[in-house]
């Protein structure tokens, strides 16, 4: 299927569907397309951040969410 063809097919979908939550999420995938890669938009200090969180994560330094609310409920 070609490109063109496989778009002709997704506008016929779509301007038949009636599925109000299907809608909104391509909305929002729409948008998002739109709008860019979130990441540019971030700041050096928290693009830091993440990548800082990459790397704990990939020499597992990380908790699950019962480990850190066991830590922090003192």
């Amino acid at each position: 299927m070609t490109t063109r063809d496989l778009k002709h097919e997704l506008i016929s979908w779509l301007s038949n569907l009636k599925d109000k939550k299907l809608l909104n999420s391509l909305a929002s995938i729409k948008d998002s397309e739109e709008s860019g890669d979130w990441y540019d938009s971030l700041t050096a200090s928290q693009k830091k951040s993440l990548l800082r969180g990459i790397e704990d994560h990939k020499k597992g330094r990380t908790l699950t969410s019962s480990e850190f609310w066991k830590r922090y409920e003192k």
